[in-house]
């Protein structure tokens, strides 16, 4: 997880909750035809599962438990920020909610000042540092974080370098902001931003850079450059200050049913939430979503 000390000087994005029913992996149809399907069976009068319901969990029987497919499954909000480690070793495990319970999550940008709180520091191509205004102990704390961090990476078979300087990645998160109009890249662009970032393969700072992540995720450019030095950056700034006034400070952040939910370790909590609060409530040591891999 990631931690902002000093809220004065860090922001983030307002929630704004879209109810969009959908399903990631659904070979009889895309998100758009699942949600009429599922608002279609919401309308059914006759008290028994529609015919549509059926046909949807037939189609995805590999995917969806019956028991977890019903209408009113609650609204998942997701706060990330691709510069932390944290928030990206808990993508994977985020997105497998989609597949297992046909949700749509709601994906919003916090942009962290780690600065405020672990100092700055810069190091050059050989790892030595040449700027630093960090303590001892801040050092400590950092090199825990990536020591931790990488531990749960290398059961994903992920990438995980510690990064050069502390980077501004308000700009990949305004690209969030504009890939998230367009649901059939999105995830492609979240997957790839943060693993090529981990792989130091990407400068985040680089607009260019930006603008040729969303077309290599199908996402429609035009007007972008527009937005990220307009609209995207206004309602950016504006939200984050919203965002920590609602008291979300850190990455990943889960926001359902009204309950904020800071770190991974709480997923088996967020999956409780998507059962209809079913059944006792799980602590965090219950979560076995990822598989080991040998690394």
């Amino acid at each position: 997880r990631e931690l902002i000390v000093e809220v004065a000087s860090n922001r983030e994005q307002h929630v704004d909750v879209r109810g969009h029913a959908g399903q990631t992996a659904n070979p009889g149809g895309d998100r758009k035809s699942l949600a009429l399907r599922r608002r279609l069976c919401k309308q059914s009068t006759d008290g028994a599962l529609c015919q549509w319901v059926h046909l949807c969990k037939s189609c995805n029987s590999n995917i969806l438990s019956p028991l977890f497919f019903h209408e009113d499954l609650a609204m998942l909000t997701v706060y990330i920020d691709f510069k932390s480690p944290y928030a990206f070793i808990a993508k994977n495990a985020t997105f497998a909610l989609e597949a297992q319970y046909g949700i749509t999550i709601d994906w919003q940008p916090l942009t962290l000042n780690i600065g405020s709180y672990l100092g700055t520091a810069k190091k050059d191509s050989t790892g030595k540092v040449t700027e630093s205004t960090r303590s001892p102990r801040q050092w400590l704390a950092v090199k825990y974080a990536y020591m931790d961090a990488r531990r749960y990476a290398k059961l994903q078979g992920l990438t995980l370098r510690g990064t050069q300087k502390i980077w501004d990645s308000s700009l990949a998160a305004i690209g969030l902001m504009w890939a998230s109009r367009d649901p059939s890249g999105l995830r492609a662009y979240i997957d790839s931003t943060y693993e090529k970032f981990w792989r130091r393969e990407l400068d985040i700072e680089d607009e260019q850079v930006i603008v040729a992540q969303l077309a290599e995720a199908g996402i429609n450019t035009a007007g972008f450059l527009d937005y990220l030095h307009g609209e995207g950056r206004e309602k950016h700034d504006v939200l984050q200050d919203e965002i920590l006034d609602a008291g979300y400070f850190g990455v990943p952040t889960y926001v359902i049913d009204g309950e904020a939910y800071f770190g991974r370790e709480h997923l088996p909590r967020v999956r409780w939430h998507l059962e209809g609060g079913k059944g006792p409530l799980p602590d965090i040591a219950n979560d076995t979503v990822l598989p080991r891999v040998t690394v």
